[in-house]
């Protein structure tokens, strides 16, 4: 949320996270001077469809930032993204909230639809999705920021068990091709 076009390393695909937005002491949105951990401080290299739409908007010096020069909050963002999903249906649920009535004072039961999709849920699914395209550990460790491979395991652990037999199938062919089972 805190990426700047000076992060921006077009010519070498790269995108440097180097801080993020944090709360100052009246819990105010404000740009901090680092990552929340040293492992936030990354690069991130940049596909090209990527790099097409930075080369075509080249009017920002913030990538997030609303007209009037505040920044767009994550609590922001998650607000479009579960309207979006509630709109199409995606992880919709309906709650049941009881309240009472000013005018009669009577208990009447509202019911709503909500949706329980968040930004978070997109992190989780690029490194499943990495995962699953055969990324190692260690690299993802890197792209997502954590401070070690472990958190990394810990965190994706079934994405990595559900790919096991593949890869103990790979080293298998490798041995059996270069004859040394």
């Amino acid at each position: 949320m805190a990426l700047r076009r000076r992060h921006l390393d077009i010519d070498n695909n790269i995108i440097h996270i180097k801080k993020t937005l944090t709360k100052d002491l009246d819990a105010k949105t404000i740009l901090g001077n680092k990552t929340k951990t040293y492992a936030g401080d990354r690069e991130i290299p940049m596909s090209e469809f990527v790099k097409r739409i930075f080369r075509q908007n080249t009017n920002f010096d913030f990538l997030f930032l609303q007209p009037n020069g505040k920044y767009i909050t994550p609590s922001t963002i998650n607000s479009h993204i579960k309207r979006i999903a509630k709109d199409a249906g995606i992880q919709e649920y309906i709650y049941t909230i009881k309240r009472k009535d000013k005018k009669t004072g009577k208990i009447k039961t509202i019911q709503s639809k909500s949706s329980k999709v968040h930004t978070h849920m997109l992190r989780h699914s690029y490194a499943t999705r990495r995962i699953e395209g055969g990324m190692t550990a260690p690299v993802l460790q890197k792209l997502l920021g954590h401070s070690s491979v472990e958190i990394t395991i810990n965190k994706y652990f079934s994405a990595f068990n559900k790919f096991k037999q593949t890869e103990v199938d790979k080293a298998n062919e490798y041995l059996i091709a270069n004859n040394l089972i």
